[in-house]
This record gives C-alpha cells, sequence and structure tokens, in this order.
C-alpha cells in the first residue's frame, strides 16, 4: 500500500513558494489499535486471492492455524508479527511456503500441476488390515488439546464380530484441565451419537438428543448412561461426539492459562496418531470459522465441514 503526504506551507507577507513532501511508504502497515492483522495469499499465476488456504504457525509447543476468508485474508494476532516463529502457508492445489518469520503483507503461491497416476482401489472386506486396537507406544503417548465455544469433534467406532450384537451401555470423555487452568475438565458439554454418512464416511445425523453432560468430581471420565437408548453398532459404524455449548451458556468465559487466554471449556486428552488404528478422529469446521484449533491428519486441508484431524481424542464406548 503507498500512501502520499502532501504539506502546504503559505507566508502571507511574501510570495510563498509551495513546499511539497512527498513520503512514498512501501511495505507493511499495521494498525497499532487493533489486536489483528491482515495478511493476504495470492496466486501467483492470477493474482487472485486463494480462498479456504490454511496458515500453520508454530511457537515452541503451541501450534496455531489460520483460515483465509473469501479475499485470501487471514486475521492474525499481531503479536506474532515479526518473531521467529516457524510459518507454513498450505492449499489445495498450490505449493507450501515456509518461513521462519511474518515480514510480509502480501504472500504469493504457484499452483501446482500433477499427473494423474494409477489408482488401485483395494475393498475393506479384501484388506482387514485396519488395527482394532491402537499402538501402545503411542497409546501412551499423550497430550491435551483445547477448544473454543460450539466446537464439535467425532470419534469412529466401527463394528466388529466382538460388538455388532451388543447395545452401547455407555459413552466416555477422558475431560481434563489444560496448561495450568484447573477445574474446566468439570465443566458441561453436548455427548451425543452420530450416524455414518455412506458416501462420505462422515458423522451424519444426531441419532440422539442433546445431553448435556459434566464429569463428576474426582472421577476420570465423563460418563454418560445410554441403556435406555438401545443403540447398537450397525455395520458402517457409528461416531460419538463431543460438542461445546455455546460462549452464552458458560458463567466464565475467558481463563488465564500459561500460553495465554483460553475459552473457560473443558479440553479432552488425546493420543499420537496412528495410521491403521481405524478409529480415526475428526473435527467440524464452520464456514464462518477463522481460527481453528489444531490442523489435520497427513497434511489434509480443511474442507468446511468435517475432516480428519492428527491425533485420537480419547472418547471410548461401553457395552
Amino acid at each position: 500500500m503507498n500512501i502520499f503526504f502532501i504539506i502546504k506551507s503559505v507566508t502571507f507577507n511574501i510570495k510563498e513558494t509551495l513546499l511539497v513532501l512527498l513520503f512514498f511508504i512501501n511495505g507493511i502497515l499495521f494498525c497499532q489499535n487493533k489486536s489483528s492483522v491482515e495478511l493476504v495469499l495470492l496466486s501467483l499465476t492470477d493474482s487472485l486471492p486463494i480462498v479456504n488456504a490454511h496458515l500453520l504457525i508454530k511457537q515452541e509447543e503451541n501450534e496455531i492455524v489460520y483460515v483465509s476468508n473469501q479475499d485470501g485474508v487471514f486475521n492474525v494476532n499481531k503479536d506474532l508479527i515479526g518473531k521467529n516463529v516457524n510459518i507454513e502457508f498450505s492449499a489445495l492445489g498450490y505449493e507450501k511456503i515456509i518461513k521462519e518469520c511474518l515480514t510480509q503483507k502480501v504472500y504469493y503461491t504457484n499452483k501446482i500441476i500433477e499427473e494423474l497416476q494409477e489408482v488401485i482401489i483395494v475393498s475393506k472386506q479384501d484388506n482387514n488390515r485396519d488395527k482394532l486396537t491402537p499402538s501402545l507406544f503411542k497409546k501412551l503417548n499423550k497430550f491435551k488439546r483445547n477448544f473454543g465455544w460450539k466446537d464439535k469433534v467425532a470419534v469412529y467406532i466401527p463394528q466388529n464380530k466382538k460388538n455388532q450384537d451388543k447395545p452401547i451401555l455407555k459413552i466416555k470423555y477422558k475431560t481434563t484441565n489444560f496448561k495450568g487452568v484447573k477445574g474446566i475438565e468439570y465443566l458441561p458439554f453436548i455427548a451425543n451419537i452420530y450416524s455414518v454418512d455412506k458416501n462420505t464416511g462422515l458423522p451424519s445425523k444426531a441419532l440422539l438428543g442433546d445431553t448435556i453432560v459434566s464429569k463428576e468430581q474426582g472421577k476420570k471420565w465423563a460418563v454418560v448412561d445410554v441403556s435406555n437408548e438401545n443403540v447398537l453398532i450397525p455395520k458402517e459404524g457409528l461416531y460419538i461426539v463431543y460438542e461445546l455449548l455455546d460462549f452464552d451458556y458458560y458463567e466464565v468465559k475467558w481463563l488465564q492459562s500459561q500460553i495465554g487466554a483460553i475459552s473457560a471449556v473443558p479440553a479432552l486428552e488425546v493420543f499420537k496418531f496412528d495410521e491403521d488404528y481405524i478409529s480415526k478422529s475428526y473435527q467440524f469446521f464452520s464456514a464462518t470459522q477463522q481460527f481453528s484449533p489444531g490442523y489435520l491428519a497427513n497434511n489434509r486441508l480443511v474442507a468446511f465441514g468435517w475432516s480428519m484431524v492428527n491425533w485420537h481424542y480419547i472418547i471410548e464406548i461401553e457395552q
């Protein structure tokens, strides 16, 4: 952006020479009275904005993902500008951009032209090697994920010979505290069971009415009794869903953690991603989200709706 300042000096006793001072400013203009700044990602081919692109920022152990809007704009926390952080821009069909610092306002990337390779489709029935239990090493490698209001995640539960004729009695969620904030593990959330979309394999429709639950003091799990619902796991499986309530529901909105202010909602325990483990985890991304707290498995990009994430939420069932 170019800004021109014109200063006119006038003396009334003599004929005045107009003095024009032209200031030509190039580079990044960041408004100091805003908490965020706008960065833009454009196509190098035609300079058009790239919609639904992702900006991943890694700073020490913290990871943040921003999603570009219809103008290719990311609204980024201004405190991250100019700092030494790992930066990665990515978008479907475009080359990745990797930087060590955000120093520009506009970024450009090239389109990727790929040749189609031969694809061999193998039926799940012929290649039933998906593990029903995760790697012990990865399951022991636990960490925590926090959320915002109305965030929604799901864990896939497949049908197998052991569970196909047994109704689900309980669903269990490993809610937890986060980054030094105590007590949020006992805050309420919505529990539900979703059917599987037979075309996409993603969560489809709620099978139960929304149930607001919270973990009892001193317990390890938030447990929901669904024994009266007589829910059987169908051939295509189903999803156990965890959803945070609306902003207005929670009395306290924000809490100060070791990494700054966070939403006052319960976090979940997760364990490291296991590609072979069949019970993958998913998160729902709305069309209005400019920020998402996590990023996706195998460098997949968010397509608004349900997307697989790069870890496993600790959510289980009892039969």
